[in-house]
C-alpha cells in the first residue's frame, strides 16, 4: 500500500467524521432556534408586536403567519375524486400524485380567500380536500 493511499484514506475518514459532528451541531442548532423563536413569537404576541427592530445588529424582526395547506385525510384516502374535483374546477396540477409544495402554492395563489373577519376560507368544493393549518415564523432582514 502507498503512503499516498493510506494518507487519501485517512483524510476522506478525518472529513466523514468532521461532516458527522456538524450534522449533530447542526441538529442541536436547529432545535435551539425552533425554541427560541417560540419564545420570541410569545413574548411578540403578549406585547401586541408584529415587528421591532433591534438597533444595536441593525436588524427588523417581523411575526408574520404563514399558510400551510395540504391534503385533507378524505383527500388522500379518496385521491380519485379528489383530483377529478380540483380538474374539474380548472385546476389541473395532478398527475397520479402531487408534490405538496406545488399543491400548498396552487392553494394559497389560486384558492385561499380572507374572510371580512381575516379568517382564511377555501371554495366550498376544496373544503373536504384541503385542511388548512397556520405557523407563524421569524423573519431576519
Amino acid at each position: 500500500m502507498t503512503s499516498k493511499l493510506l494518507d487519501l484514506g485517512r483524510e476522506l475518514y478525518r472529513l466523514k467524521q468532521q461532516k458527522e459532528e456538524l450534522q449533530a451541531e447542526e441538529k442541536e442548532l436547529n432545535e435551539t432556534i425552533r425554541r427560541i423563536e417560540s419564545m420570541l413569537i410569545s413574548e411578540m404576541t403578549e406585547n401586541e408586536l408584529s415587528e421591532f427592530k433591534d438597533k444595536e445588529i441593525l436588524k427588523r424582526f417581523s411575526l408574520m403567519t404563514k399558510t400551510a395547506p395540504k391534503q385533507s385525510a378524505y383527500a388522500q384516502e379518496n385521491d380519485v375524486e379528489f383530483a377529478e374535483t380540483f380538474k374539474e374546477h380548472g385546476k389541473d396540477i395532478f398527475k397520479f400524485s402531487c408534490h405538496q409544495a406545488t399543491f400548498a402554492a396552487m392553494v394559497n395563489n389560486e384558492l385561499l380567500e380572507t374572510d371580512e373577519l381575516g379568517n382564511y376560507k377555501l371554495p366550498e368544493w376544496a373544503e373536504p380536500f384541503v385542511e388548512i393549518s397556520e405557523y407563524q415564523k421569524i423573519y431576519i432582514k
